[in-house]
């Protein structure tokens, strides 16, 4: 009888870790698709006044550029690096009519840590704006709620392009190309 009740009890309790485990991947997918999926496309941004690392002010999005990206990045996050770079390629390639702001999200970053980041990125890296975001405006204000996010805004500020996860350079190059870039 002790063994039947052991089993019975092994059944339920492996029923439950089964159900428990399933409730937390609904959440998982439900919170990805809240977060990742979040985008606004055609909504028209509200502007703010930024100033950058070296002191400059800008707005996001600026009214004067075909378009504005703005990069959401920590000065650790590895696999930001890369679209960083493909990034710093594009302003290179593509001129003034393109505005990039890349904002360190991370509250206890400083100067010097986006510095060495900015090292990581190499030769094109100084093309790009850099701004921190230690009170969490640009976040709050553009949805950026997980690094590798990419927001691109038209000239009417209106937003064209958002993802949350990292970015290769083509997919980066036909969303600015389609802005006459």
């Amino acid at each position: 009888m002790a063994k039947k009740r052991q089993k019975q009890k092994r059944n339920r309790d492996f029923i439950l870790s089964i159900l428990v485990v399933g409730m937390v991947a609904v959440v998982g997918v439900a919170l990805f698709t809240t977060y990742a999926g979040n985008s606004q496309t055609g909504a028209v941004a509200e502007t703010l006044n930024i100033t950058t690392l070296t002191g400059e002010t800008l707005s996001i999005p600026a009214g004067d550029k075909q378009a504005t990206v703005v990069f959401a990045m920590a000065y650790w996050c590895g696999t930001c690096i890369p679209e960083a770079r493909a990034l710093a390629r594009l302003k290179t390639e593509m001129g003034d009519g393109l505005q990039i702001i890349a904002v360190d999200i991370d509250p206890s970053s400083n100067a010097e840590l986006v510095q060495q980041f900015q090292q990581a990125v190499g030769n094109n890296a100084n093309t790009l704006y850099w701004v921190l975001d230690k009170e969490g405006v640009i976040s709050r204000t553009y949805g950026l709620r997980a690094l590798d996010t990419t927001v691109i805004f038209n000239s009417q500020a209106q937003e064209i392009y958002r993802d949350a996860y990292p970015t290769d350079y083509n997919t980066l190059r036909a969303q600015l190309e389609a802005l006459g870039l």
